[in-house]
């Protein structure tokens, strides 16, 4: 099953890659991939916990959707726990954009070297699947 869902992961974030240039300059330092999941983050000075599901995932960060309406500042830091392909991942992140009712971009903040192989080895696995998708992708045409 997760593969199904890396394959299905990989091909759409071609197209948030072509909507992405089309928009304006790519600003982010690591390639990002749409993904499934869910996360629960709790602020960790105001004690505030919201929900929401991960829409897409870098090794330095994710985009949280959720309706709550969050009025946090920019760098705000947050207790983040989530779930990706039927794996858990648990670090602290800094937030760097946050909109209201829409949803809110974190930077992650590793503290344990095995949180941070773990998720690296998930975007590993994201990337080859990308690649080879793009590599069939090229050759039928």
């Amino acid at each position: 099953m997760a593969s199904e869902t890396a394959d299905e992961t990989a091909s759409r974030e071609d197209e948030t890659a072509n909507s992405e240039k089309a928009a304006g300059k790519e600003r982010r330092r690591r390639m990002r991939f749409i993904c499934d999941g869910i996360a629960e983050t709790v602020v960790i000075q105001g004690e505030c916990l919201f929900r929401g599901k991960v829409r897409d995932i870098s090794e330095t960060g994710c985009y949280i959707v959720t309706r709550a309406c969050l009025h946090l500042e920019r760098s705000t830091l947050v207790n983040i726990r989530f779930m990706v392909n039927d794996n858990y991942y648990r670090t602290f992140a800094r937030v760097m954009d946050v909109r209201p009712g829409q949803g809110v971009g974190v930077e992650f903040l590793f503290a344990d070297l095995k949180a941070e192989a773990a998720l690296k080895g998930l975007i590993s696995m994201l990337d080859a699947v990308a690649s080879k998708k793009q590599a069939k992708a090229a050759e039928s045409h």
